[in-house]
């Protein structure tokens, strides 16, 4: 197949999924900056979903690892595809533990 890229799709686009063709694109940022402790706008994952049209799709990446121990997150209100935690910064122990949540509509 002259078409087929390696990817397995031959369709020649590496960016492109199986289910129609949609261009997956991943924005990813942190609520809360580890270091200085500045707080980013948790409506930007509103703003990068409504980039999302028929042929490409926004997720998004909310690093809420600094974030949750001091501040609550409501997913209900917030709709991150991807929510990573650190059970560390939440304890304040090295447990090496975390969580990554997934939104079933993202998975």
């Amino acid at each position: 197949d002259n078409n087929s890229n390696g990817n397995g799709n031959g369709n020649g686009n590496s960016n492109a999924n199986d289910a129609g063709g949609v261009t997956l694109h991943l924005v990813a940022y942190p609520a809360k900056d580890n270091y200085e402790g500045q707080l980013y706008p948790t409506d930007w994952v509103r703003h990068a979903h409504a980039k999302s049209d028929a042929a490409n799709k926004y997720l998004v990446l909310l690093d809420a690892a600094a974030y949750v121990p001091t501040h609550s997150l409501d997913l209900s209100q917030v709709h991150a595809d991807f929510v990573p935690i650190s059970f560390y910064k939440m304890f304040g122990y090295p447990s090496g533990l975390g969580a990554l949540l997934v939104r079933k509509d993202a998975a």
